[in-house]
């Protein structure tokens, strides 16, 4: 989001909410409890559980998705705009399904297409340089808010005395802040939105169990039990019926 003046940095508030979602980590989202479930993937690696309770947005809810992965409204209505812009239609699938053979490993996953469009927006938004800004945490937050997150996921662009396993050590405290306030809200919106993509495929698989075993939609209910439901979210396999999309 490159502007011809100079950028106006923001101030910024520590607030007793703020410091607790500081305290409990950057892994769990703002809007999530502190007591999610976790779940182990194929090769090991340990994933927050899908869940109907975490609300994540649907598959076409363009402004849904932009501020889960941290924007505020200002950097949702450019990243909207810019999307327009460069993307005539919507993805005519909202999900491609993939299979991936490695050896004796077979991996099925899902693609998203819209969500790698914003991807490929929000990633190139770069504003000019703060020059004002020192190497500090507050300034780091400040510059998190001035590259578009939302408090909640700017505070993490800085390494607050809070975090004291990492904080103590001087040589991690110190590579902390070789990298810009830039890089780090970017890596916060791709972690976000990694995120999103692997609890949305965790989704559209107990879909797909449920439509292979004959009955209707259901959800993890958080404790690995299938409960019915009324209603399915919306989603789009190919090879499936597509679901309409959601217009900016």
């Amino acid at each position: 989001m490159a502007e011809d003046n100079p950028t106006t940095i923001p101030t910024f508030t520590m607030t007793p909410e703020l410091e607790r979602l500081l305290a409990r980590g950057r892994e769990l989202h703002p809007t999530w409890p502190d007591d999610v479930q976790m779940t182990t993937t194929l090769f090991g690696m340990e994933v927050v559980k899908y869940a109907e309770s975490l609300g994540l947005p649907d598959l076409d809810d363009k402004r849904g998705i932009l501020r889960f992965v941290g924007l505020n409204d200002g950097m949702i209505d450019w990243a909207l705009e810019q999307y327009r812009a460069n993307f005539p239609s919507d993805p005519e699938e909202l999900a491609l399904k993939f299979t991936n053979v490695n050896g004796d490993i077979t991996v099925e996953g899902f693609q998203f297409p819209l969500l790698d469009r914003f991807n490929s927006i929000i990633m190139k938004s770069h504003i000019q340089e703060i020059d004002e800004l020192d190497i500090n945490y507050d300034d780091y937050v400040k510059g998190g808010l001035v590259d578009g997150l939302r408090p909640e996921f700017a505070i993490f662009c800085g390494l607050h005395p809070l975090e004291k396993e990492n904080y103590e050590r001087e040589e991690h405290r110190n590579y902390f802040y070789t990298r810009g306030c830039q890089e780090h809200a970017d890596n916060i919106m791709g972690e976000w939105s990694a995120q999103l993509e692997l609890l949305w495929a965790q989704k559209l698989k107990l879909e797909e169990t449920e439509r292979k075993a004959g009955r209707g939609p259901a959800f993890d209910d958080g404790n690995g039990k299938l409960e019915d439901q009324v209603e399915s979210p919306r989603s789009t396999i190919n090879g499936d019926d597509a679901a309409s999309t959601q217009s900016a």
